[in-house]
């Protein structure tokens, strides 16, 4: 049997519902999937060939890409799907599956929120609930024997034109016994983000969910389950030998979780001589003096902080649990430390006006960020805010957009006063109060390094005027 899988990663425009403002959006850089990574080293371990196709970053058309994947003939093709982007993932199936033939599948938290609205469509094959580690063995099983689809943990398929959801499997608990991703698929050369400084870059993953109940994350809802220290050291000393990574952006959730582990890992990454630089995610009730100084002597050089607002009381309704002292004494620590800090701050949360929102913007500007990021807020399913959207909302907004792409009205905004024509102008307002301060202007251009770096921020900055 033709044992080869095409790995998809499909391009995600800017659309009315989402979070962003679109200079922002424009200029972010390109990564690759790390899910589909995961899912590719599976298919490796289980004996089948794999290509991964990245639309962006290899520059694909659609006839191009067309062309290369059926010159490949791939026994079926793979795609994370995700809610918000569903239709353009969708175009990018379609067109695959009508170029080929051949069957496909589809995996990401948003199949198994909505699994009959995404399999409503035609050109979805197969669908997998959960980790790949847990039922693409078994899948495979059942595709090669064209059998036995029942018996695969988390499947969506079809039994004679009706839609079935088999029971998923749960997850992986021990995430170490998991492979790393297949980056030697990957053009990791083409990868960067605004923010990163050196090539070759990849991103990472030190765990998998979070302990934390945010209620505008779907994180929350799946157990924490770190990778030891070993396990952690080992991808990065694999990132920097066999392919030649100077740059890693730590993107778990919340890398900083216990402190042990975080030294743990550093010390690991000092004790190897390991020389590159990374930045990580966290939270600023989290870190102290003491394990920024280890980050920092481990190669850290900068953190994003997800801060969201500059109320007390918004931080509480959503459920955040810090106070905006610990968000300066954290900043402050940064700064002794001589890490970089971005900051993530959101508009339109349970219970925002504008005066919320004005002091949201003072505190972006107090804390002498290196950078920062505005976002409306998303109400996205799976989450706790999600929830108290739908009464206001009327119906469930993501599944009718599921059902009908030319849906394409805002998500209702749980307890907030601030309308999206508000927010959006306020979120162009907070970028240029932030990023056009002269003397932050005159302190980013200290701190460049290279042409590329200078390009890529003039670019950005040129955008933030005119979109």
């Amino acid at each position: 049997m033709n044992k080869r899988v095409a790995l998809i990663y499909s391009p995600s425009g800017m659309g009315p519902y989402d979070g962003e403002i679109q200079a922002y959006h424009d200029n972010f850089g390109v990564l690759p999937s790390l899910s589909l990574g995961y899912v590719a080293a599976v298919l490796e371990r289980e004996g089948w060939e794999c290509r991964y196709f990245d639309i962006i970053a290899h520059g694909y058309n659609a006839i191009s890409l067309a062309d290369a994947v059926r010159t490949f003939d791939p026994a079926f093709s793979c795609y994370t799907v995700y809610t918000y982007h569903f239709h353009e993932n969708r175009h990018w199936i379609r067109l695959v599956r009508e170029a080929t033939g051949k069957p496909t599948l589809v995996g990401g938290i948003h199949t198994g929120i909505y699994p009959q609205e995404t399999f409503s469509y035609p050109e979805l094959d197969f669908g997998l609930i959960g980790e790949a580690e847990v039922n693409l063995p078994a899948f495979l099983q059942a595709f090669e024997n064209q059998d036995g689809w029942k018996d695969v943990p988390g499947l969506i398929w079809r039994d004679h034109g009706e839609i079935r959801v088999n029971p998923w499997g749960g997850l992986v608990n021990d995430v170490d016994s998991s492979p790393r991703p297949a980056r030697h698929l990957w053009p990791i050369e083409k990868y960067f983000t605004i923010s990163s400084s050196r090539r070759n870059f990849t991103p990472m993953i030190t765990s998998r969910g979070c302990p934390y109940k945010c209620i505008f994350c779907e994180q929350g809802n799946l157990t924490f389950r770190p990778h030891s220290p070993e396990y952690v050291v080992d991808e990065i000393e694999e990132c920097i030998n066999r392919f030649g990574v100077r740059e890693i952006d730590m993107f778990d959730s919340q890398m900083t979780v216990k402190k042990s582990r975080m030294f743990a890992i550093c010390e690991l990454i000092q004790k190897r001589g390991l020389r590159f630089h990374w930045s990580a995610r966290s939270r600023v009730d989290t870190v102290d003096l003491e394990v920024l100084k280890e980050m920092k002597a481990a190669g850290c050089y900068r953190i994003f902080f997800g801060i969201e607002s500059g109320d007390e009381q918004i931080l509480k309704n959503l459920k955040k649990k810090t106070s905006i002292d610990r968000i300066r004494r954290t900043m402050k620590n940064c700064r002794e430390a001589g890490i970089q800090t971005l900051g993530f701050f959101m508009v339109g949360s349970p219970g925002e006006t504008i005066q919320t929102a004005e002091r949201t913007l003072a505190l972006a500007l107090e804390l002498e960020l290196d950078y920062a990021q505005f976002n409306g807020v998303r109400a996205i399913p799976g989450t706790e805010l999600y929830d108290m959207v739908l009464p206001e909302q009327g119906e469930d907004f993501w599944r009718q957009y599921i059902l009908d792409g030319s849906k394409s009205d805002f998500v209702a905004r749980a307890q907030c006063s601030l309308t999206q024509e508000e927010i959006n102008a306020f979120l162009k307002k907070c970028y240029r109060k932030f990023y056009y301060r002269p003397s932050y202007i005159l302190g980013r251009l200290q701190k460049i390094k290279t042409w590329e770096e200078f390009m890529k921020h003039a670019k950005a900055g040129i955008d933030l005027l005119i979109k």
